[in-house]
């Protein structure tokens, strides 16, 4: 019972529509359809070639037969194969019911009777076998009434003659014979909606049942295949059960029951909303719990079910609504206590079938299984979840460096970083190369370089790597960026030249050398290289020598004593012979001694004294330019000339 009540029955339409939901609901995909027999109306779930993944059954009220969709495992499914099950089969169900290990199947035919198709686990039936009832069946489950282990069968019966209901119990052999049926009473005439279960505790297998009228029939179990009087629940009047639904609602260890009203007030208020919770007390009794107050709104709704559609642990509702014109599945997201949020619609069309729900692609969400009456097909909905989260990684690679970001906002990282964002988004990823630095190409989940962005759309967890290269380039290291030469010498530094971003070429070598005069003179051997050679620096004083530098404070005095000391001696002379000549040249001599003075050849005692052991030091910068087509590098090196 367990294994099945996960199975969801929901009403299925006539033609499907985009899916409009609400922000806050849970989210299926777009729909695929598998065409199979004429007028599918009923629908099971389960493994039928043994390969651990669910298949779809529906038996097809229009074609006599029951078609099979076995499933690839990633929510798609291989063309239906039909195998033939009485004349007007319209509910089934598949459990084992031979003892093999193996699903079969039990199929309500309207026109009297069970058929059972016995599975051959590969996904093919023995010759199907016919059991006859004394009714008109309408709905059909398995369990095990008597305890033995074996599975028996309740099918729900509709007396044309009578228009009364009743169920009738088949008592299974284990080997896929059934004993005598025994019909136990119902109150109300349709039996649309059986549910088995322990509802009052005592580990027996109840049944509960619809009576299209507005009441439901609670039969205790005896647990020998044996029932009590069916207790009659009563819901308001003016509407009709019509299918049901049992799981624990509110967590409290208790079977619920899920009922829908297939009213024909169109549209107006009802007395009996679109669907009524009954909350189990645990002792077969049950009590009503509200529900969404927008129920009101629909009308005629049909089959349903329970699953966890959201994935949050509660168990939530799936239903639809059928008014004779327009369909609707209805999913109602439970609150874990029994009451249910408002119910989110999913316009698909007209004329309902059933539905399934089972995890169809493995990602742990129960999709939807539906078949469409007038459109003789089955349509498949992947459930997406509730605003699901994925994650996207970007990973920045390479030798160069850079940025990655990403519109929506949420990527921004220079090396690696992960964010979450909602399932389906589309993310617009940007790379920015830092200084020094050009972006290469993509990889993972998106590939690509020109322009510098790409796309990713999030229907799984993603991994981008954003590699960013060297520009195309090369560098000029000096062994020592401090020199220390000596007046009337020479000193040398070794310079290498690394490849940046795979550079290739010669380089062209100059230097220069900026600083007070003199300067020293420099060099560079050889004048050209080649990426991993070295050239040798010489920076060469040899022609600068302490004797000779013009900064010594006695320079200009010993100019003035050159030049003034001869004068002296033709001003001496001069003054016994003419006097006019005399005046000249003391003139001159003035003259030239107020030039030496003024360029600071006087001397004296405004000078610094020079430094012991000879001139003061000189600093120097030295330029070393290396050029290879369109690039040019320098590298300074500093020089002092002591």
């Amino acid at each position: 019972m367990r294994k099945s009540a996960r199975v969801l029955a929901v009403a299925a339409l006539l033609m499907v529509q985009p899916l409009e939901m609400m922000s806050n609901a849970v989210n299926f995909g777009a729909a695929t359809s598998y065409p199979v027999g004429a007028s599918p109306s009923g629908i099971t779930l389960g493994d039928f070639n043994g390969d651990g993944k669910v298949d779809i059954a529906v038996a097809n009220s229009g074609s006599g037969n029951v078609s099979l969709l076995l499933a690839k495992g990633d929510g798609t499914f291989q063309p239906a194969v039909n195998v033939s099950a009485g004349q007007i089969p319209w509910a089934l169900v598949a459990t084992d019911l031979n003892g093999d290990g193996r699903l079969d199947l039990a199929v309500a035919d309207q026109t009297g009777s069970v058929v059972v198709l016995l599975g051959r686990g590969d996904g093919t039936f023995q010759s199907p076998v016919t059991i006859p009832l004394d009714a008109s069946p309408r709905s059909i489950v398995a369990a095990d009434f008597n305890g033995d282990g074996k599975q028996d069968l309740a099918v729900g019966q509709f007396d044309v003659n009578t228009t009364t209901g009743h169920a009738t119990i088949l008592i299974g052999n284990g080997d896929g014979t059934f004993e005598s049926p025994a019909t136990v009473p119902l109150a109300g005439a349709i039996p649309y909606g059986l549910a088995v279960g322990d509802f009052d505790g005592d580990h027996r297998t109840d049944l509960v049942a619809t009576g299209f009228a507005p009441l439901l029939s609670i039969l205790k179990g005896n647990g020998d295949g044996t029932f009590q009087p069916a207790q009659v629940i009563s819901l308001p009047s003016g509407n009709s059960t019509y299918s049901l639904a049992a799981g624990d609602l509110n967590h409290d260890g208790f079977l619920d029951l899920f009922v829908t009203n297939q009213s024909f007030c169109l549209k107006q208020p009802c007395s009996f909303n679109g669907f009524a919770v009954l909350l189990g007390n645990g002792d077969g009794t049950f009590h009503s719990t509200p529900v969404p107050s927008d129920t009101n709104g629909y009308n005629k709704t049909t089959t349903l079910g329970v699953a966890d559609f959201d994935n949050d642990g509660n168990p939530d509702l799936a239903l639809t609504s059928w008014d004779g014109v327009t369909g609707s599945a209805l999913i109602a997201l439970g609150n874990g206590d029994g009451t249910f949020q408002g119910l989110t619609e999913i316009t698909l069309g007209a004329n309902p079938g059933a539905i399934a729900a089972a995890d169809f692609n493995g990602d742990g969400l129960p999709d939807l299984a539906v078949p469409l009456i007038s459109g003789d097909s089955v349509v498949v909905l992947l459930n997406t979840g509730k605003n699901p989260v994925l994650q996207l990684t970007v990973v920045d690679t390479g030798q160069g460096s850079g940025a990655v970001t990403s519109d929506p906002a949420g990527i921004a990282c220079g090396s690696t970083c992960s964010v979450d964002f909602p399932s389906g988004t589309q993310v617009s990823l940007a790379a920015t190369p830092a200084s020094g630095s050009v972006f290469g190409s993509w990889s993972g989940s998106c590939t690509g370089s020109d322009p510098p962005g790409c796309t990713v759309i999030l229907n799984s967890a993603q991994s981008v790597r954003a590699t960013f290269n060297l520009i195309s380039d090369f560098a000029i290291t000096p062994a020592s960026v401090n020199l220390s030469v000596k007046r009337g010498s020479a000193a040398t530094d070794a310079l290498a030249f690394e490849a940046q971003g795979g550079f290739v070429g010669t380089i062209s070598l100059t230097c220069s050398v900026s600083g007070p005069s003199p300067v020293p003179n420099c060099s560079v051997s050889p004048v050209s290289v080649n990426p991993g050679e070295t050239a040798i620096l010489t920076v060469d004083a040899t022609a600068i020598t302490a004797s000779r530098d013009e900064s010594s404070p006695f320079a200009g005095s010993i100019f003035l004593y050159a030049v003034v000391l001869p004068i002296f001696g033709c001003l001496g002379r001069l003054s016994r012979k003419n006097k006019r000549r005399r005046d000249w040249l003391g003139l001159l001599f003035v003259g030239v001694a107020w030039v030496v003075w003024a360029c600071g050849g006087g001397g004296g005692g405004s000078a610094p004294n020079p430094p012991a052991g000879g001139a003061s030091p000189s600093n120097y910068v030295v330029s070393v330019t290396g050029t290879s087509g369109a690039l040019e590098h320098s590298s300074t090196i500093s020089v002092t000339l002591q």
